[in-house]
């Protein structure tokens, strides 16, 4: 199949393919529509014959050529394949903007894929879907990974996303699981982004060890959104490294499940509510380790990201309850280093702390820690903090893994999310102040 489509990526096999699909031609009645020589095209129609194309058959001393029409409808069908998963992915969509009500217009559209292009010399394929939303709200649903992760799998396999990192260079990590129980691993790989305009990924599969599987193929995928007169036009290029690859997907099985994924999209951007700000903040329980907390915070990346790395800053809202105050603020300035935090009561008393290691930092969006409470034998906790831009605000998620589901438990016991959701706000009132929006270097 590769060799089909390298076939056909020169403009003269291809015509010379159409022709035969036609009619039967010699090579020499072929020659005589080329401006080029008998050899020329003899090795055109050797290099289509190889490609399976055309066929040759002896006639006297002549040699007919006939075009393979199996072969292109082979190509055609898996193209279709292809297609039908976009246009279902792309109906979930639609869904999920549905009830917007301040973005869509008094009708909403029948169906919200428009136009399909299969481009055979380039190995593309290009849906293009129209949508009743700002694109802001479009752009929303795939950034935020609550709301992709409603739409990405299809029902019976949904997807949880534990990462999600909108930014060049970022990775976005996800599982879709069956109703057996049966989980399947993938990832992105960002590679441009410009909000809310356009981003590009590499989407790829992940093995039972979260490293990429290189047995599987690849996709490079742009997502383009443009305003409308009634909303958002949204054009989804998927690029192909060969028909092989293509082939290879389809057989197993993406075709049915995005058909089912892209149904629901109309019902996440239908639940604008669920991701406004003002909203507090909410955990998710991702797997029986891991605990995903969300929350829109009114503030720019930037302001969020120092509040989380100005010690000053950080004693005035990361606090928990009332009636607390935070003594100690050893903030980790660099990869490898620690912090170290403790709270007590105002007037002294029931101290208590937690110290860890920054394993990652990429300001003003990432950071990785572990955490461990003082004085506790307990494992550490590793804490992955994504900060996205959102319209009015931030949205913050904070992805905690802990050794087991019993440790997960017993510390969403303790009112810890009630806890944070209380510092958020803080924070919040913290950021609205002239001190919180000068600038400051990153750490």
């Amino acid at each position: 199949m590769d060799r089909m489509f390298r076939a056909l990526a020169d403009a003269t096999r291809r015509d010379i393919v159409r022709r035969t699909l036609h009619a039967e031609a010699t090579v020499s009645e072929l020659a005589e529509s080329y401006a080029m020589s008998f050899a020329a095209v003899q090795k055109h129609v050797a290099v289509l014959e190889e490609a399976g194309l055309v066929t040759k058959h002896p006639h006297g001393r002549q040699r007919i050529v006939r075009g393979n029409p199996d072969a292109i409808r082979r190509a055609q069908s898996l193209l279709d394949q292809f297609e039908a998963i976009w246009r279902s992915r792309v109906d979930r969509l639609d869904a999920l903007l549905e009830s917007d009500p301040p973005a869509r217009p008094t009708e909403r559209l029948a169906m919200p894929v428009t136009a399909v292009e299969k481009d055979l010399d380039a190995l593309t394929l290009t849906i293009v879907a129209d949508f009743a939303a700002s694109p802001e709200r479009v752009w929303e649903a795939y950034t935020d990974p609550r709301q992709l992760e409603r739409f990405w799998g299809p029902p019976t396999y949904p997807a949880t996303f534990t990462r999600h990192d909108v930014a060049p260079g970022g990775r976005s990590t996800y599982a879709m699981t069956g109703p057996e129980g049966d989980s399947h691993g993938g990832y992105w790989e960002w590679t441009a982004v410009e909000a809310p305009r356009s981003f590009e990924v590499v989407d790829g599969f992940l093995g039972d060890d979260g490293a990429p599987n290189t047995e599987l193929p690849t996709v490079r995928m742009r997502f383009d959104f443009a305003g409308t007169a009634g909303g958002t036009r949204v054009t989804t290029t998927s690029f192909f490294g060969s028909l092989e690859q293509l082939e290879q997907l389809v057989a197993m099985g993406m075709e049915e499940g995005t058909k089912q994924a892209m149904a629901q999209i109309d019902d996440v951007l239908a639940d604008l509510a669920s991701f406004a700000a003002g909203r507090d903040a909410e955990a998710q329980i991702l797997s029986d380790t891991q605990v995903r907390v969300s929350r829109i915070i009114r503030g720019s990346v930037e302001q969020v990201w120092r509040a989380h790395n100005d010690a000053d800053l950080m004693r005035q809202w990361l606090l928990g309850p009332d009636g607390w105050t935070m003594p100690v603020c050893e903030v980790a300035t660099s990869v490898g280093g620690s912090y170290r935090y403790e709270w007590e009561k105002e007037g002294g008393g029931d101290r208590f702390g937690f110290t860890g290691e920054l394993l990652e930092s990429e300001p003003p969006r990432r950071a990785v820690t572990t955490e461990a409470m003082i004085g506790l034998d307990a494992p550490a906790t590793l804490n992955e903090l994504t900060l996205t831009p959102r319209a009015g605000g931030t949205l913050l998620t904070l992805v905690i893994t802990y050794a087991n589901a019993e440790m997960r438990d017993a510390v969403l016991a303790t009112g810890m999310v009630g806890g944070m959701e209380t510092s958020y706000a803080r924070l919040e009132s913290v950021l609205a102040s002239a001190d919180a929006r000068e600038p400051v270097a990153a750490h």
